[in-house]
């Protein structure tokens, strides 16, 4: 009976395998760290698209709706929804790690931020806008296990706005008594973005700045959280500052300027969760580029 012979299979070799491993694992050696490196990269450019983006959306929606969106964070804290208004304050567990409250991280928009207070002809800058209601943040407390886990979604109280008869009404400005800038680069940066025509040149240092706020006016700040009504209106959903995990307030904040002579509201900027502009992403984008490489 004759014998079927099979040829011989090629194969490789435990040396060709060794050495088939070891040139990936140098290709990966070069690869991953370039990759890993591009993850603020991308989240620079995703957090300079939404900034435009929202802005563009608060706009549509007061193009269409004749107000700008009901139900935005306050940024304030009001525990139990009676309690004594404070801005939206960090909380820590027993380790030191945040769990709650806008993060103070550096640019920090909470170092800013100052419990503030509109009365008479400011209020009713802010409500011809259309500001009817916001929503006041309750805290976590890590001890007792009580309050709202996920900062994002701690915007539950709500707060009416009052006509501008009432005495007065609490809210998140930011605060006033800023002058030289020289100490804090990050708080120029922010002001920058948002109102630069009111930046001089510091009296006695000219390399400085001074804040020179316009007069009559203050700077009302407001969360774009969950509840704001931009949902279903304009946006399917409202962002996050990309990677958040809830452990700080993570929306983004959009910035009103009222005036003492009742004119309505005007936006004058949106920032991510730490305060910055666009102006100011975008330069971070680029310096996180792989090698110090620039676009364009």
């Amino acid at each position: 009976m004759r014998q079927t012979r099979f040829p011989a299979q090629a194969g490789f070799t435990l040396v060709e395998l060794v050495v088939v491993l070891l040139i990936l694992a140098a290709v990966a050696g070069l690869v991953i760290p370039v990759v890993g490196g591009l993850g603020r990269t991308s989240d620079m450019a995703a957090s300079a698209k939404t900034q435009s983006d929202l802005a563009n959306n608060l706009q549509q929606f007061f193009l269409l709706q004749k107000r700008y969106p009901q139900g935005c964070d306050s940024l304030l804290q009001n525990p139990g929804g009676a309690g004594t208004l404070a801005l939206y304050a960090p909380v820590s567990d027993a380790n030191g790690q945040q769990v709650s409250g806008m993060t103070t991280s550096s640019p920090s928009a909470y170092s800013w931020l100052t419990l503030g207070s509109l009365t008479g002809q400011q209020l009713r800058s802010l409500s011809r806008c259309g500001f009817e209601y916001v929503y006041d943040h309750e805290t976590y407390d890590p001890a007792t296990g009580s309050g709202v886990v996920n900062a994002n979604d701690s915007g539950i109280y709500q707060r009416t706005v009052p006509s501008f008869a009432a005495s007065s009404f609490a809210c998140a400005v930011v605060n006033p008594t800023a002058s030289n800038l020289a100490t804090s680069a990050s708080q120029y940066l922010f002001l920058r973005g948002l109102v630069p025509s009111e930046l001089r040149p510091n009296s006695t240092t000219p390399a400085n700045w001074d804040w020179v706020a316009e007069s009559g006016t203050q700077i009302v700040a407001l969360g774009i959280g969950p509840r704001c009504r931009l949902v279903p209106t304009t946006m399917m959903s409202t962002p996050l500052y990309p990677g958040n995990d809830g452990k700080y307030y993570g929306r983004y904040i959009a910035y009103f300027k009222v005036f003492n002579t009742g004119e309505r509201a005007i936006l004058i900027g949106v920032s991510d969760a730490y305060g910055r502009f666009s102006d100011y992403t975008i330069n971070q984008f680029n310096e996180s580029l792989p090698n110090g490489a620039r676009q364009g």
